[in-house]
């Protein structure tokens, strides 16, 4: 029986030649024997057939293995390629509400909370447009409940109101208000919108048009929102911690907790690589380097290889051109004996490495022309 490798020989060999239907063929025989699970599974061979497909000008073949890859990525917690791989079809394909929607949750996943609320927000405004309003509203409400964000509890706020849910609506805007307060913020705005709400929820129930009432409606609201504040400077002041429960910490206050953790128990290295990707969304990028390699060399020596693999690519997605990388790569897989990430790592390498040595050819035929310096030459050899 034909096994993997051999397809993916036969594949690159068909590349090669400029036979891209054969060469689709070989590598989707590939991968459906890593489905099947008579293989291990290379994912990367789908993105590879996305990118003939996109070469021979079928866009939305390669849509569907990209959409594919990005799927198994997630599956396999490789949330990094994952995320690549969405941006790579909204780059091909243009906007698409659905890879949106998995892009804020795979960002979301992976601490990337303004990433995440900007696809969150994006998709939203799709289903508006369309006229899904009730997957609007619910891509708000994962939104918020993921990073408890200000604009997107407004938003939802909005949207409970208009389908009828004041009592909601209001329970929204109420925490935006208390949370302004708490920044020292004027909340007063949204103190307005919510007595708005209430007078006209009010209304409707009585039966009477909202302007029925003329100066007195106008009174009420001023009634209602002095009241409110009232309420919640009573609230500021029954709890010393006015953060309310389970509501998650914002990137930099969960980087303050956990540098504190981390200098209390250093050994703590799945903290640390959280620590590292909070650095990244905060664009830190170099501090976020080091902590991922001090979590990457603790993992190695502590045979924790499936987690040493996670952190490998995490460090890929900054430096994709570091041979450094692929060599430990190269490594741990087979530790993890997983003999897809070992000859995608094999190949990926080899990638660096031509690379690597054509930039030096480049500069070994532009030296040895200018000068013809042997020694120049081997200086260059040495620095590259």
């Amino acid at each position: 029986m034909t096994d993997v490798n051999s397809l993916k020989n036969e594949a690159r060999k068909a590349e090669q030649r400029g036979d891209w239907p054969r060469a689709i063929k070989l590598y989707e025989r590939a991968l459906e024997l890593g489905e099947t699970g008579i293989e291990t599974l290379d994912v990367s061979l789908y993105n590879r057939v996305g990118d003939i497909h996109l070469r021979l000008g079928d866009n939305a073949a390669a849509i569907s293995a990209y959409d594919t890859a990005a799927e198994r990525y997630a599956e396999q917690e490789l949330i990094p390629s994952a995320i690549a791989l969405c941006k790579k079809i909204l780059r091909t394909a243009g906007d698409r509400a659905e890879v949106r929607l998995r892009l804020g949750r795979l960002e979301g996943r992976s601490g990337l909370f303004a990433d995440a609320r900007n696809n969150f927000l994006e998709y939203a405004r799709s289903m508006e447009e369309e006229g899904r309003f009730d997957d609007a509203l619910d891509a708000l409400k994962e939104l918020v409940e993921l990073s408890d964000d200000e604009e997107g509890r407004i938003k939802l706020a909005e949207h409970l109101f208009a389908r009828d849910r004041g009592s909601e609506a209001v329970e929204q805007l109420e925490r935006v208000a208390q949370r302004r307060r708490q920044r020292g913020d004027d909340a007063s705005q949204i103190l307005r919108r919510m007595t708005e709400m209430r007078h006209s929820g009010a209304s409707v129930a009585s039966g009477s048009p909202a302007d029925s009432e003329g100066d007195a409606a106008g009174l009420d609201l001023e009634s209602e929102l002095l009241e409110a504040k009232q309420a919640l400077h009573v609230e500021e002041d029954e709890s010393a911690q006015p953060t309310e429960p389970n509501q998650p910490p914002s990137p930099e206050q969960e980087i303050s907790q956990l540098t504190s953790r981390l200098s209390s128990v250093p050994d703590d290295h799945h903290s640390r690589v959280r620590y590292a990707q909070l650095l990244v969304a905060s664009e830190r990028m170099d501090e976020a380097r080091t902590e991922f390699e001090r979590a990457l060399s603790a993992f190695e020596s502590a045979g924790e290889y499936r987690e040493a693999m996670h952190v490998l690519e995490e460090l890929l997605h900054l430096d994709p051109d570091d041979m450094t990388l692929f060599v430990r790569r190269i490594r741990v897989a087979a530790r993890l004996d997983d003999e897809g990430v070992l000859i995608n790592s094999y190949l990926q390498l080899g990638g660096c490495i031509e690379k690597r040595l054509s930039t030096f050819s480049m500069r070994l035929l532009s030296s040895s022309s200018d000068t013809g310096d042997v020694s120049t030459v081997l200086d260059i050899s040495h620095k590259s």
